[in-house]
Order: C-alpha cells, then structure tokens, then sequence
C-alpha cells in the first residue's frame, strides 16, 4: 500500500469520470411559447441577440441529463414552496379528512389536491375562511412596521386562505418596500419593460427605474408587415403612416381581446413610434403596464402579493395587473367556456375575428347587453364544432397547468388551445397516476372520478337500498339500487332517509313521527335501545319486510359492510388502489371490505396512538383511573381491528351479552383456536406472565365495566372523542408546521431523494436530512426510547442481548457478500427494529411525545429500507466499545464497473471516509479521516486490512490513506450512479466493504 501526503484533501484523491462524453450536435432550437401572428414588427437597433441557439451546443449527454435533473429538482422545489407557503391548517385539516397525510404524501399531489380543494371552495361558492396565523399581531406590526398595513396584509391573507407566516409576511414587506421607491415609471422604463416582457411587478418596476433610459423615443429603421400577406416584410419609412396601417393595428387589438377605442389606438401607435413589434402580447403588456397607477396603494399592492403568493410566487414577483389566482382564473374560464352560445362563433367569423375564448365572450355579452343584433351568418360548423371540444376537454386542473406555463387560454386560437388542453390533461394524469403511457394515464384519471362520483352517489341514496344489496355486489351495482331507488321515490313525490349523509331537520321529524313505536318493537323484542337497531327497523318498514330479530341482524351487517367500505375509501385510499392497479368498481364489498382491512399503515397508527394520548394528557378534569381506562379501550380496539373483528362475529353468534370485557375475551380466545373455557386474567394456563403493564380488562373495568357499545366504529368513534378538543388541534398544528419546515429542506436533501428516486414527501424530507446530517442520533434515540420502554428497577433478563442494534446491525454486516444477501438481510433488519418500535409505542410506557418520536423512526426506518433497495445500506454498529453508524453505497457509473463508499464518524478517528474500485491491480482507492490521529491509526493496521481482504480472496491494490481536515461526510452519501447497471465487480466491492468495516473495528 501506498500513503498519500498527510493534509491531501479528500478531492485530490479521487478523479471525477464522465459517463457520456458524446457531445450533443448543433440544432435549431425551437420555442415552446407560441407568437402571435397577425401584426407587425419593427426592426430596433442596438438590440442584442440572445444566445439561446447555442443553448445545446457542445454540451456532453451527461451534462444535459445533469441539466434535465436539476429542471426536475426546481420543479418539486416549487410545489414545495407552494406547499410551505399556500397551505393553511385548513387546508391541512381538509387533506386529513380526505385521507391525505400530508407527510407521507408527495408534495406534488398535495399540491394538486390543494388546487382540487380551492377549486372546489370556488366553484361552490363557498367563502374561504381564515389563515393560519402563526404570527402575533405585536411581532406582525414589527415586521411590518404599520398597523394599517398589518390589518390590510391580515384581511387579504385571510381572503385567500393564506397562512399567516413570518416568512410570508417578511416577503410581503420587503416586496412593499421596493414598490415603495418607484412612485412613477418614464416612457423608457415602460418601453425597457415591454421590449424585455417584464410584467408590472415590485421587482421589475424598481429595475426599469434604474436600469432603463429616460428617454424611450429612439429606435432604428425598422419593417413591418405590409398589407394581409404573410411573411412579408417592407422597409419602414422615415415618417409612419398610421391612415396605412389602421386595419392592422385594429385587428391586433381586437385579437388581444380589447375594444377599439382612441385609448387602445393610442397604445398601438406608441408601441410602432418607439419600434417596438406590435402584436397581441406585446399590446397586451402595454395595457397592463400603463393600467397601473403608480404610487400604488399598499391595499392594492396587498391584493396582488396575496394572490402571487396563493399561485407560489414570491410577492416581489407578484403581477401588479393580475387580478385573480391561477386557481380563481381556471374556474372562471372554465365556467365562461361552458357559458359560450354557439351562435357567438358564427358572429365571429362574420366578423373576421380570430375564434378564441375572449373574443367569443366579448362578442356574446355584445349580443346580450349590447344594443345590436347578431349578425347573420352561414351557421359556422368549424367554430360550433370546437367550442364543443373546448366545452368537453376543459378542466381545472387542465387550465391551472396552461395558466402556470405562461399560456394564454383566453387569446388563444381554438385550434391549439384544444390541442393544449388534451396535453395538459395527460400531463395532469401521468402526474396524478404515476403514469408514463397517456392512455393508461387517462384511463385510470378516469376511473378516479368515477370512483369518486359513485361513492359520493351511494351516500346519498335512500337508506331503503340496504335490504336490496348484498356481500358479493359491486360499488357500481350498489350505486345503480340506489338511483333506480331515489327515482322512484322521485316519481311518487316522497322525501327519504338518506343512506350516509345527515336528514334534513324536517325530515327527521317525520321520521320519527313515522316510526314512533320502534322503540316499543325494540323492548318486545328484547332488543337494545340503540340508534343502529331503530334505523335497521326503519329500513326494514321501508321495505315492507316483517320486523324480526333475524331481519334486524341481517340489515345491521349490510349498514356496517357498506357503511365501513364507503367511509374508507376516502379519496386518497381510492387514488393509491388505483395507482397500484386495483379496480375498486369491480370488486365486491366483501371483497373490498377485506383488502381495506389490510390496507394498515403502522406509522399511521403511532402517529395517531400520539394524538389520543396528547388529548387525554391535556384534558384536566380526567381522572388517572379513567385515563387508563381510555387507554385500555384504544388497545382493545386496536386488537379487534387486527384479528379483522372476528370477536365481534363470534359474540354475535355466541349470543353472549355484547360487552367490552366480552369483546376482549373472545379476542384472546380466537388467537388459540377453538376452546371450552373462557380466559380471564385470572385464568393461569395461558402463558400468564408478570410484565409489570396494567392489563387491558383490569384498566376497562374501572370506569366502564357494564358499558354496552355496540360495534367497533362506535368504539372507535368513542376514542376520537375522547380527551381534550383544543389539545388535538394543537396537535394537528405541530404536524402542520413540522411539514411546512420539512419543505424548506436544503438543496442537498431534495437531491438525496432525487438522486434514489423516492417520493418527495415531507417525511421522506425529514428522514433524509437526518441521515444526511446525524445518522448516529437515529440509532441513540432508539436507543433512549427502548430504555423508557423498561418499568423501573426492571434488569435485562439473563442471556438477552445487551444491545438490540449492534446485534442486528452485526447480522447486516455478516451478509455483505453480494447484493442479494445484503438487501434480503437488511430488510429483515428493517422489520426487526420496526417490531421493537410498534411494541414500544403500544406498551402504555411512553407519553405523547415519546410515542410520536417512535413514529418518526417507524418512518425513518421504513425510508432506510427504500434506500437500501438502492444499495445505499445504513448500518447500527460499534467501533472502539462506542456506538456509531457506518453508510454503505454502492456506486455505479453504467458501465460494467462499480465503486463502494463508506463513511462513518467516532470519537477517536473523527469523520472518515473511504472510496474502492476494482481494478487490474486489485483493489484499490483511498482513506480520508479529518484528523491526523485517525488516520495514522487506520494507516498502521493496513497489515490487517491486507488480511481481511485475503480472507475474502481480493487482492489488495494501491490504497491510499489522507488527512481532509474539511472532510465533508455528506459529499460522499450525495454521490449517485449515473445510471443503476449492476458492474460484474459488485459482488467483490459488498465483500471489500465487510473487509474494511471488520478491519476497523478490530483495529479499534
């Protein structure tokens, strides 16, 4: 082995590789933003040409797949701000209700849903309430140093439900304060705006002030389009004549959307005087820039930077002209679009205007308020034919996607904006679904909402459609029962008791006008008096069916089939089946009763064992006994949900009196096979052990022991109600901000998960940057989790490991002889720990906070195992007697050669990495520790690297060992392969790395 010079930094010994030399070829680049025809355009003098056609030349494949990455990691930063600055806790609640977690949801498709609830918000009418407000009125007014721009920055922030955050109100002020300096712009500021397509923005105006000309009137000989013949260009002549070219800058006008008056002529003459092209968006822009009434208002200025920021724009970027959201402007075009009369385009084409969606509205409002006629015309079957394909292609979501590119749907030819419209939607699809193909995309897009519509069908179909359906019926089978069912109540002019959704207050009181006597029918029959067996012999009397125990039972486990299926296929639930390829439509309820069963979410289940333990730690007037009651019921719950309530089905069949203390018994008793004898507590032959937790009948029966609760969803029902109201709102506050922080993570974590394409969800952010920035504190906060887990004065029983994580972390270790062990070994340490951290967070041994950090880690865990699917394994150990956490990559560069990276910090040899390959000489590469000490130890026990690699027959190559006191851990675990081709020498790179972690540690 060789030494390098000690203080060589860790750059020095390595040389970066190129995967792609290839260069990419000279083209003519082509332009996505379309340019307006029909004006003319003036040649200025002095204009610089922009270099965007050499933007490809000479650039390597890998560069530009460099490039295209980082296009993609802006993008989801992006959604990501819009995510930490757009989401109120009401819209959290609302992606909650819906089945979305925030946190383990994509950041895209929380924004997406977002756009769908504003949208929705919007298209209902319905008034946007409130915001977020994290910010005290005291340090509002601070920041913004007025009280009246405070409560303004308040109401408008309010109206578009807008968190209340110091950033978004640090943004808004200094956006305000830039604006502040600019109270007039010259004729050269507005034409160095126009020229350089700067919409009126804090930021664009205070840089045409400095930076622009006084003094806007020179141009160069120019040409502009003669007469109606495209292409062609005359030469412009010393004096205009604008007599000559009135028709042309009136149809330039009228195609921007605008009237032609004396104001708009005049805009159009400016822009030719001052030789700027004259066309649809240049005039527009214009318009735009000299509408603005400069000094502007900070109430004015407040509604555009609130708007900007409800689109995740920054305020200082906010268009001052723009008077709606993308989301308020999609609705709005959307409902203009399906509002257009056909008799608008053959006005149109009588007219010689361009169909487009502007002109088509302005032109039917003229026929409806105007004090003219419509023209007549030859019925234009081209232009009705595409209104109708606007009025079928156009969605939200596919307008909010042309709105945010930039595009102008509004002055936009018909012809291509259906064209744009069908890309959008398959952009908007392939997004949604995870999908590449567009016509998969679609189909399943498809299926979403007609899930969606189904579902929302069936709950508001009559309560009577219960003793129709049965187990092996389909969502859609039901859906039809219920229409052909509300049809003929329809028809007979009769009102019904709907299946899910609340009666009206009138309703009910001729239901139970109707139904007086059914608690009588209850009593004679010995039944409960409960609202379950009332409504199951009210559907029974719609139906005309005789009212017998038999016939209540049957109608009871129809409600609960249909009525648990349908409150769980929350919108989030039906998209995630769809995505995994699973037809909700086709299956039957039984069938999908059975696959939401098992659809469990463990970090779920912690995160909201948290919350219920949050609420009743808060609530003050609950007593110890009944605090431990509680819990008892959510652990008892938790059981009969796992064992997919079979304890209920057998007290059902038993006929055994229907109580808490009865469903844990037939619990306990399902888990050993038939039996003769009932287990109790007291019972000592089954595997009665003294484990010091409470026991969950001794807890129940404290303050509940003669309750009767009919069914798990009221059990379940009783738990969320439980504890204090305020404190889960306080709870749901800490979620929220802990995902609004995850997605203002660093630029290095956002790569990390780009690099290993995972999901950017907030928790993937999170347990990114933890391992990118302290993986040891993972490990020793599981560590301190497990020792809250043991009761006090408990000793580890004789012959238990002493250390879960080092014994597991050894077993990983033990299996780095190949990719396949590796992983199959580290995804059993992976369900090992997590084991260990579900039965730490139901143990009843930790507070709120405590079961929540174990949620964390669940999560933390599950994103180690992802990665590790990747090669990129992180592993618990000890080096010299001390706790530490060694990364293990696997480099691969798409050739048939492959690289391994470790590093890992220690007390004694500080931050060190290490880098080998295969090569002809054997194996070779380098050590970089940042302290002298460290690596003059590992340098003087090469000898027992040499061994341990001869132990797994790798001959040992050039080795290098060095001092980087600025060694940076993270540079290596943000090393990625160019592309995921498995190298013939990866099987000896796994057993090289076990060489050197072994190496290590005995050196230590």
């Amino acid at each position: 082995m060789n030494i390098v010079l000690e203080g060589a930094d860790a750059r020095s010994a390595q040389a970066p590789v190129n995967a792609g030399r290839e260069t990419t070829s000279y083209r003519t680049p082509q332009k996505t933003q379309n340019l307006e025809s029909g004006g003319f355009a003036l040649d200025i003098s002095g204009t610089v040409m922009d270099n965007s056609a050499y933007a490809g030349h000479g650039r390597t494949v890998e560069e530009i797949m460099l490039e295209a990455g980082q296009e993609d990691i802006t993008a989801k930063r992006n959604y990501m701000a819009v995510m930490s600055n757009c989401m109120s806790d009401e819209d959290f609640a609302k992606l909650q209700k819906e089945g979305f977690h925030p946190g383990s949801t994509d950041i895209e498709t929380v924004v997406t849903i977002l756009d769908h609830i504003k949208a929705a918000l919007l298209k209902g009418g319905e008034e946007i309430i409130g915001y977020t407000d994290t910010v005290s009125d005291d340090a509002l007014k601070e920041i913004t140093g007025s009280q009246a721009f405070a409560n303004e920055l308040k109401v408008q922030f309010a109206k578009r439900d807008i968190p209340l955050t110091e950033e978004n109100v640090t943004a808004v002020t200094e956006a305000w304060n830039m604006l502040a300096g600019t109270d007039s712009v010259s004729d050269g500021s507005v034409k160095y705006m126009v020229e350089n397509d700067m919409p009126p923005t804090p930021e664009n105006l205070y840089t045409a002030k400095y930076s622009a000309a006084s003094d806007g009137s020179r141009q160069g000989k120019g040409y502009y389009a003669e007469g109606g013949v495209g292409g062609y260009y005359a030469k412009k002549p010393e004096e205009i004549d604008f007599e000559k070219l009135l028709p042309q800058m009136e149809k330039v006008i009228g195609e921007a959307g605008y009237v032609v008056d004396e104001e708009n002529l005049s805009n159009a003459r400016w822009l030719v005087e001052k030789g700027i092209p004259l066309n649809t968006d240049t005039f527009s822009l214009l318009n735009n820039i000299k509408g603005q009434h400069l000094p502007v208002s900070y109430e004015d200025f407040m509604a555009a930077a609130s708007r900007a920021i409800a689109d995740g724009v920054s305020p200082s970027k906010a268009d001052l002209g723009k008077n709606e959201t993308y989301t308020e402007k999609a609705v709005e075009i959307l409902e203009e679009a399906v509002s257009i009369e056909d008799r608008a385009a053959d006005v149109i084409l009588a007219r010689d205007l361009q169909l487009t969606l502007k002109n088509l509205l302005a032109i039917q409002n003229e026929m409806l308020y105007g004090s003219g006629h419509a023209l007549d015309s030859a019925e234009n079957i081209h232009g009705r034919r595409m209104l109708e394909e606007i009025r079928l292609s156009m969605t939200v979501e596919a307008n909010l996607k042309l709105l945010r590119s930039g595009y102008q749907i509004e002055t936009a030819p018909l012809e291509e904006l259906i064209t744009k419209l069908k890309e959008a939607e398959d952009s908007y699809a392939k997004s949604l679904m995870g999908q590449v193909d567009d016509t998969k995309a679609g189909e399943k897009v498809s299926l979403y909402r007609e899930t969606l519509d189904i579902l929302e069908g069936i709950s508001s179909s009559p309560a009577a459609v219960l003793w129709q359906i049965s187990r092996t019926d389909t969502l859609r089978e039901v859906h039809a029962y219920g229409v052909s069912q509300r049809r003929d109540y329809e028809k007979a002019g009769q009102s019904y008791e709907a299946l899910m959704t609340e009666p009206r207050s009138d309703m009910g009181d001729s239901i139970q006008k109707a139904f007086r006597n059914v608690d009588d029918i209850l009593q004679d029959m010995d039944l409960e008096l409960s609202d379950e067996n009332r409504r199951a012999v009210r559907i029974l009397g719609y139906n005309h069916v005789e009212i017998t125990k038999e016939n209540i039972r049957q109608i009871r486990d129809k409600d609960d089939l249909l009525s648990g299926v349908v409150k769980e296929m929350k919108p989030a639930r039906v998209l995630n089946m769809i995505r995994e390829g699973v037809n909700p439509l086709t299956m039957s309820l039984e069938e999908l009763k059975n696959y939401l069963n098992e659809q469990t979410d463990t970090a779920e289940e912690i995160e909201s064992y948290s919350k219920f333990l949050y609420k009743l730690e808060k609530q003050n007037n609950i007593t110890q006994e009944e605090r431990s009651a509680y819990i008892g019921i959510y652990r008892l719950v938790r059981q009969l949900e796992k064992a997919d309530n079979a304890a209920v089905g057998a007290l059902w069949q038993s006929g055994t009196e229907f109580t808490l203390g009865n469903l844990l018994k037939a619990v306990r008793s399902s888990k050993r096979g038939p039996m003769d004898y009932s287990v109790d507590d007291a019972f000592g032959g089954v595997n009665v052990r003294e484990t010091g937790v409470e026991s969950i009948t001794s807890q129940i029966e404290k303050a509940y022991q003669s309750d009767h609760i009919p069914n798990i969803r009221k059990l379940r029902q009783f738990l969320e109600e439980a504890g204090d109201e305020q404190a889960g709102k306080e709870f749901d506050r800490m979620l929220y901000e802990e995902v609004r922080s995850a997605a203002k993570s660093e630029e290095a974590v956002l790569k990390h998960l780009n690099d290993y394409n995972q999901p950017v969800t907030a928790d993937h952010l999170l347990a990114a940057g933890n391992l990118l920035n302290n993986p040891r504190a993972v490990w020793q906060e599981f560590r301190d989790l497990q020792r809250k887990s043991r009761p006090e004065n408990e000793k580890p029983k004789e012959g238990a490991k002493t250390d879960f994580l080092k014994e597991a972390g050894e077993d990983v270790v033990k299996a780095l002889d190949g990719r396949e062990n590796a992983q199959k070994a580290y995804e059993g340490f992976k369900e090992r720990v997590q084991e260990v951290l579900e039965n730490m967070a139901f143990s009843d041994s930790h507070t709120a906070f405590d079961v929540k950090a174990i949620g964390v880690l669940y999560k933390q865990m599950s994103f180690m195992g992802n990665l590790s699917r990747e090669e990129n394994y992180e592993i618990p150990t000890q080096i010299g007697g001390m706790p530490a956490s060694i990364n293990l990559k696997i480099i691969h560069d798409g050739q048939l050669e492959s690289q391994v990276a470790i590093t890992f910090e220690t007390q004694a040899l500080g931050k060190t990495a290490a880098e080998f390959k295969m090569t002809d000489q054997g194996l070779t590469g380098f050590c970089i520790c940042n302290t002298r000490e460290g690596c003059e130890f590992l340098r003087e026990g090469k000898e027992l690297f040499e061994e341990k690699l001869n132990g797994e027959k790798i001959q040992a190559g050039e080795i290098y060992f060095a001092v980087g006191e600025n060694l940076n851990l993270k540079d290596f675990s943000l090393k990625e392969s160019a592309k995921r081709q498995e190298g013939n020498d990866s099987q000896l790179l796994y057993r090289a790395a076990r060489a050197f972690i072994e190496y290590v540690q005995e050196t230590q």
